[in-house]
């Protein structure tokens, strides 16, 4: 991902989590776009649903995630998962240590997600290495998905810090794969 002319660490930082978890949903078959706001103190990803301003911290409170999240199908809840635990190790993958399992700190809003899906999962009295290994699973299912479509990753990065909002259509876009990157794939059987 090249960096924009007075782009500041934190814009950048905030476009490459915000790349991870669109990138992550293209994969997967889901419609997300993607939005930074001013120095990269706020994003979103999410659903392409005409996102205009930044979220509310307020729908990220654990009992109100969790309710709604319990309503959901289990193998659309884990596919979430991987989402949304797709932003940090996004963040990881570009930084100079790569990402390493278990050391991934998935904080904010992204954490109360993933804790809540947890628990909608596991029930309630699920033990904290029982929500570890989750969060842990969907990061683990996030670095393969990106790792083998990275080009395409930073495609998406570099247009987002440019243009500061995406479209799920424009996601998917960048983020498909070119007969180049998938010849050199093939003909290499890489496998992440």
């Amino acid at each position: 991902m090249s960096t924009a002319p007075g782009a500041t660490p934190a814009l950048v930082e905030a476009v490459r989590h915000e790349a991870g978890h669109a990138c992550c949903a293209a994969a997967l078959g889901r419609r997300w776009g993607a939005r930074v706001w001013g120095g990269g103190d706020a994003g979103a990803a999410g659903p392409d649903d005409g996102l205009t301003s930044a979220p509310v911290a307020a729908h990220y409170n654990r009992p109100s995630l969790t309710r709604a999240y319990t309503e959901r199908d289990a193998g659309d809840l884990l596919t979430l998962a991987v989402c949304v635990a797709a932003g940090q190790v996004c963040v990881d993958l570009f930084a100079p240590g790569g990402y390493r399992p278990a050391l991934t700190a998935i904080t904010g809003g992204d954490s109360a997600m993933l804790d809540s899906m947890a628990a909608a999962l596991l029930g309630d009295g699920a033990t904290l290495y029982e929500v570890r290994a989750f969060r842990e699973l969907a990061a683990a299912r996030a670095a393969r998905i990106l790792s083998r479509r990275w080009p395409g990753v930073g495609r998406v990065a570099d247009a987002l810090l440019a243009r500061r909002r995406l479209t799920a259509a424009d996601v998917g876009a960048l983020f498909r794969e070119t007969d180049e990157e998938q010849a050199a794939r093939e003909r290499w059987q890489v496998v992440l």
